[in-house]
């Protein structure tokens, strides 16, 4: 995949996840400013830094491109789509909302669709589930770049359906 005409192996939010040739977006959020991890992400190896465009002046080294973007936030999730083959695009996700008994509703969608013989994942508070794999959630809700990791693995393994 390419951004900005520059091949990428990879984009994260997280500077402790770069690695040589990562798009870094540098966040801003309530509790830390992405733009304070630029320099980490360079030095471990991002070839393309992102900012929100009313970001101040930034200095980095002319090897590393600089987009400014008005959404850091959406710039991640659209590309991160993308980078994984927008496996959102290609299941059919049942999203669950409220304040109780979505994880029951998950379980009970897993359940119908396992008696109809249809390859059914659940992301969950407690475990993101698909085959005969489960995986212990970090957060209760995954972020842009793991939720899209976590679908393109459940479509390679022939899931068609995501609680």
């Amino acid at each position: 995949m390419r951004i900005a005409g520059i091949k990428i192996k990879g984009i994260t939010s997280n500077s402790k996840q770069v690695k040589e040739g990562f798009v870094f977006v540098a966040i801003q959020g309530k509790r830390q400013d992405g733009g304070a991890f630029i320099n980490e992400a360079i030095a471990k190896g991002a070839n393309i830094v992102v900012v929100q465009k009313n970001m101040p002046k930034i200095n980095i080294p002319k090897n590393v491109r600089l987009l400014k973007v008005g959404d850091c936030r959406k710039f991640l999730a659209k590309e991160v789509s993308k980078f994984y083959g927008s496996a959102s695009h290609k299941l059919k996700v049942i999203g669950i909302t409220g304040t109780n008994g979505k994880t029951t509703i998950s379980y009970l969608i897993e359940a119908l669709a396992k008696e109809s013989n249809l390859a059914c994942g659940v992301i969950g508070t407690i475990n993101y589930r698909f085959q005969d794999e489960t995986i212990i959630a970090k957060n209760t809700t995954p972020g842009p770049e793991e939720l899209q990791k976590l679908l393109a693995k459940m479509l390679a393994r022939g899931v068609k359906y995501c609680a």
